[in-house]
């Protein structure tokens, strides 16, 4: 459970973001193929690194081949490198990208979540949409048959479900949600997803109902595409805080056939990713362009081993770069590069105050759901965030 909020501190971001989305690769991007790429120079000659020759610069970020169609963006991007997740199991790691934060269990409430508990008057809390599985949930999630509570987490099979009731169904369930809202039998945190819910029902036939359009995504980001349309539709009529989009089941986890499995995800991916920041650019609701108050990390749950295997696959990595963009992220007027990774493709140490590639300690994802909170405007030792803030990461 969530504890209460407290009041935020004269450390308050005068002009906080008002939307988080979450993008999360499932499996693990090729940090050298996509945020991290390498001069042949700068790596061990056992280090997998056959494209860099397609590698693309522009101002201070330099991208691998595969994000090379990212390039128009790259002024306005962050890139932190070498983060430790410390993990190279799928269902540990996700529950940790789900936190930011590592050495979690699934009980632990996400950052999202606790987002949420700091909005904005939006009637829901955040949502998740795409290539959904249990990994990407937290206790707060609604609804689901096998939900251990209800709270106020929203899924896309959610939503559809919904959309398809008359108007006086939804006024109908929208009072037993404010009924079960006030009992007090119910756990704080259930009575609080209740009401959030009920408060959605109640804005929901006022709404433009929802339509996907045929954004041609590959087979295996079809969810995505959905998704992302969904996101776009959720903070249009500002009903979120935040968004989580899964990007297919595990289809970047390249164990085997690394170069052509990544080559298909990442493809697929950076079509949709561009025209959903096109659509940000575009679209607006009564607080304005939606771009400017939405902050976007892209981010695998971990990260590939650097050494090709037998079956021309990379198998997991404890560490992965991270692409940040929008509101309250400081890319400066060229774009900004965070951390390093050595010859061997093992981050080095970063002081966060600075930026500078010196001290002891690593970049951890710890630092970097810590810093999300700073942006945020919430305090992140309230709930248990023990990490550095990354100064040069924020506005």
């Amino acid at each position: 459970m969530l504890p209460r909020a407290r009041a935020e501190t004269a450390s308050t971001p005068a002009k906080r973001p008002r939307y988080l989305v979450i993008m999360h690769l499932t499996g693990g991007p090729d940090g050298i193929l996509t945020l991290d790429p390498k001069r042949r120079s700068e790596v061990a000659e056992w280090v997998e690194n056959p494209l860099i020759k397609q590698n693309v610069e522009s101002g201070n970020v330099t991208l691998g081949a595969h994000f090379a169609p990212l390039l128009p963006w790259a002024t306005k991007m962050a890139i932190v490198r070498g983060v430790r997740v410390e993990s190279v199991s799928h269902p540990s790691a996700t529950w940790q990208m789900v936190r930011m934060r590592r050495r979690v269990n699934s009980n632990v409430p996400g950052i999202l979540d606790i987002i949420a508990r700091h909005g904005n008057g939006q009637p829901l809390g955040p949502i998740t949409v795409g290539n959904i599985s249990d990994r990407q949930f937290t206790p707060t999630w609604f609804p689901n048959g096998k939900a251990k509570g209800s709270g106020r987490r929203v899924i896309e099979q959610g939503f559809e479900p919904l959309e398809a009731m008359d108007p006086e169904d939804l006024a109908s369930l929208a009072r037993a949600m404010r009924k079960h809202a006030q009992d007090p039998s119910s756990r704080p945190a259930d009575r609080d997803g209740y009401a959030h819910v009920a408060a959605y029902l109640e804005r929901a036939p006022q709404l433009t109902r929802f339509a996907a359009e045929d954004w041609k995504p590959i087979d295996e980001l079809s969810k995505t595409a959905k998704g992302l349309q969904r996101v776009l539709w959720s903070l249009e009529n500002d009903l979120t805080p935040g968004a989580m989009v899964v990007g297919s089941n595990n289809s970047w986890d390249s164990h085997h056939s690394n170069m052509s499995t990544q080559a298909a995800m990442n493809a697929g991916f950076v079509a949709l990713f561009t025209r959903f920041l096109d659509q940000l650019q575009t679209r607006r609701n009564q607080h304005g362009r939606l771009a400017d108050h939405t902050t976007i990390v892209v981010s695998g749950e971990l990260g590939r081993f650097p050494r090709v295997n037998s079956l021309d696959g990379k198998d997991h990595y404890p560490e992965m770069p991270m692409l940040f963009m929008g509101a309250g992220i400081n890319t400066g007027s060229k774009g900004l590069v965070l951390g390093q990774t050595d010859e061997e493709m093992s981050g080095v140490p970063l002081d966060p105050s600075t930026g500078k590639l010196t001290g002891t300690r690593y970049t951890t994802l710890d630092d970097i759901g810590t810093t999300l909170l700073r942006i945020f405007g919430i305090e992140p030792t309230q709930y248990g965030y023990q990490g550095r803030p990354l100064e040069p990461l924020m506005v």
